[in-house]
């Protein structure tokens, strides 16, 4: 089970983080647009949960 976030706004083309098939991503030290925040999620959810399904349809 892999938690991972819904960013508040669309990642930029230059987004190093993994791409979900939810619309959420799993934030890497390295990325440009989610490394330097401290809080770059509007939500969590482990990857195939209730949370996750939903946003996937």
């Amino acid at each position: 089970m892999v938690r991972h976030s819904v960013p508040c706004t669309a990642p930029s083309p230059a987004c190093a983080c993994a791409q979900q098939v939810c619309g959420g991503l799993s934030p890497t030290p390295y990325c440009p647009d989610h490394s330097t925040t401290k809080e770059p999620v509007l939500e969590w959810h482990p990857a195939g949960g209730i949370r996750c399904t939903e946003l996937t349809r």
